[in-house]
């Protein structure tokens, strides 16, 4: 099995990053070696920095209490 295409192609279903991650490092850990396991590692931490530098484009525009509210997953609602 191609491990990263596999990767690739559960992103591409719409799973983040980690779903991603999640499901191929359980094949990896079934058939696949350490090695494997490096590679994927090293394209979910490119996906995931990727990721990051979206949601910091699109908060430039945000204050830090904001974004850190964001970043949580809290809304200021939540805390009125």
């Amino acid at each position: 099995m191609n491990y990263i295409e596999k990767y690739k192609q559960e992103r591409s279903k719409g799973k983040n990053e980690y779903e991603s991650f999640g499901i191929v490092a359980t094949y990896i850990a079934i058939k696949g070696n350490f090695k494997d396991l490096e590679k994927l590692f090293d394209l979910h931490i490119d996906d995931f920095t990727g990721e990051m530098e979206k949601c910091i484009d699109g908060d430039s525009n945000l204050t830090s209490y904001e974004r850190d509210m964001k970043l949580s997953g809290h809304k200021e609602s939540d805390f009125e």
